[in-house]
C-alpha cells in the first residue's frame, strides 16, 4: 500500500510521485517503526526545471506521514 500525488496540466497529468508504506525500519531501541519510502518521481520533460519534481516529493511524503508513517528517503 502507498500513496501518490499527480500533477496535472491542461486536463492531463505531468508528473506524479509515490510513497511506498510496506518498509519497517528497527530503531537503537529495537522497536520497529513503519516507514514511507520515496520510490519514484517522474516529471514530463516540458514541465522540469520548475520545482515539480520537489513539490511532489514533498506532497507524497506529507500524504504519508499523514498515515501515521515515519518517512525516509534514499538518493542515487
Amino acid at each position: 500500500m502507498g500513496v501518490g500525488a499527480v500533477a496535472e496540466a491542461e486536463g492531463r497529468p505531468v508528473g506524479a510521485a509515490y510513497v511506498l508504506d510496506a518498509l519497517s525500519l528497527v530503531d537503537a531501541q529495537g522497536q520497529g517503526r513503519r516507514c514511507g519510502y520515496l520510490y519514484a518521481v517522474a516529471v514530463d520533460p516540458e514541465h522540469r526545471h520548475q520545482g515539480l519534481g520537489a513539490a511532489l516529493s514533498q506532497q507524497a511524503a506529507a500524504l504519508s506521514q499523514a498515515r501515521g508513517t515515519e518517512f525516509i528517503c534514499t538518493l542515487p
